[in-house]
């Protein structure tokens, strides 16, 4: 075989593995930038698209909520102002004071000095009733007991009196106080809230001369001053009895805020005007039939989100005197803060690869030249044998060499055979640029020790920056989770009172247990253990967490048939709150979350932070 013929049968061979490892290259190729950038846009959509529906289902669920939430509220509400009415004697119109015609109502002027601004306080509804005594306490003597008692007539004969009729008479007032919007520094949200006013007769009882049936301040009995004394209130005569002796009583004084406590929160804005909704009491009966109390002018003294229609008792002698509460509310701000967590998105981790260069072995060369049919000790008839060998066993060769065995060998014409492999300058440029045949290619191989202790320093790094957040954010899933439970329980309590019309307790125990306790009997007396519930107990290695009930003087919170608050007879907290159970890990700087009940009706809020949790 002459040596043209030789290289024609090597360069047929070399093209034809040459298009082997083309399409092999082809087959393994990598995404290219524009398939990426499809697939990232793409994919940024369906998510976009998922999420906002996410978000749009849970809005939709939290707005549901809290119009549920809101409705039983104001059902609630209702509820327990009608409870009050149907206890009452007596029921105040728009009508001013006959001895004062600055007070209008006649009552208003004669309460506490913030009650008596009408933009802040707009009163709705007052009326008298009389409140029960508790004739089982120890520190109301027995009737024959009075006279040894008190050392006064006067001491023994309201002793008599008390222990005969068993109540006294109490002013009750429900004013409409509208919130700051936005004000950080007003912790009630929502846009007004209603607040009950109770002046009662008696702020103690006692069988000790030195606070024998000691009065409220600001206090005149009505059944004192005669006829007419209602209306006239705390008027015997032209004589006040707040500031001047009645008789042989002294002067009464100021009433103080004392009795002022929230009934109900997110109550529309009283100056809103729904269409559909009464603003009037026109549709009640003939004009005049009813009074609109308050008065629908002045506007900034009004109220149409809460006010009453109180049947006119002119010329009405002997009807009963109705009442119609008008009550709405107002969902907006009621969603429940969430201590959810939403891991970052993690980063796509970048795929870098490197093409290198073997080193080249000598026996290489002898297994290529075996692969493409030549032999090192085969001799051409001239007497040399020829091979073309690769850099390395890649088959992305950068360039052909031509060894030479035998000096003598004749001269080939090795310009054609290059012509169809290509230039070697552009096969190495194409290799160096990691593109071959039009298609990206890239080397596998392991990993380097440098990268490798890179990787290892950068993950110890973010670990050593993540690790104290990690555990913040453990704590305080622990401190919510314990909120849930008690929050939970106190819902069982409430409903529970609700649905077995009987009243229900939850004591708060030393050993972080709470006991759901039912009470029956006259006064409670009679008491069973309907459940015990542990909660932030130490589990895992993590300490047992600090459950707190406020004000300290407290250890339980009752719920009546209602569902409502039983008066607690404590003093309130510092920012008017009824009652706080705050739960918190051992240290000063730990967070706190706290469930606040600060409604008579007993609703519960979550708190979170030393200001809304601090006693």
């Amino acid at each position: 075989m002459t040596p043209y013929r030789l290289l024609q049968r090597l360069s047929l061979r070399l093209n034809q593995h040459r298009l082997r490892q083309r399409r092999l290259l082809s087959a393994q190729g990598g995404f290219t930038l524009t398939e990426l950038l499809v697939v990232v846009i793409i994919s940024s959509i369906i998510v976009t698209t998922l999420l906002s529906l996410v978000v749009q289902l849970v809005g939709t669920e939290q707005q549901e909520s809290a119009k549920t939430e809101t409705q039983r509220s104001m059902q609630l509400a209702l509820n327990y102002i009608a409870s009050d009415l149907r206890q009452a004697v007596y029921i105040y119109d728009n009508a001013a004071n006959p001895q004062d015609a600055a007070s209008t109502p006649s009552y208003l002027k004669y309460l506490p000095a913030a009650l008596q601004n009408k933009e802040n306080y707009r009163p709705v509804l007052a009326f008298w009733k009389p409140e029960p005594l508790d004739m089982d306490s120890t520190k109301l003597p027995a009737y024959d007991d009075c006279e040894a008692t008190y050392p006064t007539l006067a001491l023994d004969n309201e002793c008599r009196n008390l222990r005969r009729q068993r109540q006294a008479y109490s002013l009750v007032a429900y004013f409409l106080i509208p919130n700051t919007v936005g004000n950080p520094d007003d912790k009630w949200k929502g846009e007004a809230r209603i607040a009950r006013y109770e002046l009662p007769k008696y702020s103690s009882l006692d069988d000790t001369a030195a606070t024998a049936l000691t009065r409220t301040p600001g206090f005149v009995d009505p059944a004192e001053l005669g006829a007419g004394s209602f209306r006239s209130w705390p008027y015997s005569g032209e004589t006040n009895c707040q500031a001047a002796a009645c008789g042989d009583a002294p002067a009464r004084g100021t009433p103080g805020n004392a009795g002022l406590s929230v009934l109900l929160d997110f109550v529309d804005a009283p100056g809103n005007d729904r269409a559909g909704e009464p603003q009037s009491c026109e549709n009640l009966g003939a004009a005049g039939t009813y009074d609109r109390i308050p008065p629908a002018l002045p506007v900034n003294e009004s109220s149409n989100s809460f006010f009453v229609c109180l049947r006119n008792v002119a010329g009405n002698v002997g009807q009963s005197q109705d009442v119609v509460v008008y009550l709405r509310g107002n969902g907006q701000g009621q969603g429940r803060d969430l201590e959810g967590f939403i891991p970052a998105d993690a980063a796509n981790p970048d795929h870098h690869a490197r093409a290198d260069r073997s080193q080249h072995h000598p026996s290489d060369d002898h297994a290529l030249a075996g692969l493409l049919g030549c032999k090192p000790a085969l001799r051409l008839p001239a007497g040399g044998c020829f091979f073309v060998r690769l850099p390395n066993p890649n088959p992305l060769a950068e360039r052909l060499t031509v060894h030479q065995q035998n000096q003598n060998m004749p001269d080939v014409n090795y310009k054609s055979l290059l012509g169809r492999l290509g230039k070697p300058g552009k096969l190495a440029n194409a290799s160096r640029a990691g593109r071959f045949g039009g298609k990206t290619f890239q080397a596998e191989r392991g990993f380097t020790l440098t990268e490798l202790l890179v990787v290892v320093i950068i993950a110890g790094a973010l670990a050593a920056i993540a690790a104290p957040g990690w555990l913040g954010f453990m704590t305080r899933q622990r401190v919510s989770g314990t909120k849930t439970e008690i929050l939970q329980v106190m819902q069982e309590a409430q409903n529970l009172s609700i649905t077995k019309r009987s009243s229900h307790a939850l004591r708060f125990n030393a050993d972080q247990s709470i006991d759901l306790i039912r009470l029956r009997g006259k006064n409670g007396t009679v008491r069973a253990t309907v459940k015990s519930v542990t909660v932030g107990k130490q589990d895992g290695g993590n300490a047992a967490l600090d459950i707190q009930l406020l004000p300290a003087a407290a250890d339980e919170i009752v719920f009546d048939f209602n569902g409502s608050l039983d008066e607690p007879g404590l003093p309130k907290l510092s920012d008017d709150t009824i009652y706080k159970v705050v739960v918190s890990p051992d240290g000063e700087d730990s967070p706190q979350s706290c469930i606040i009940l600060d409604t008579l009706l007993g609703s519960l809020r979550e708190g979170k932070g030393a200001d809304e949790c601090k006693a």
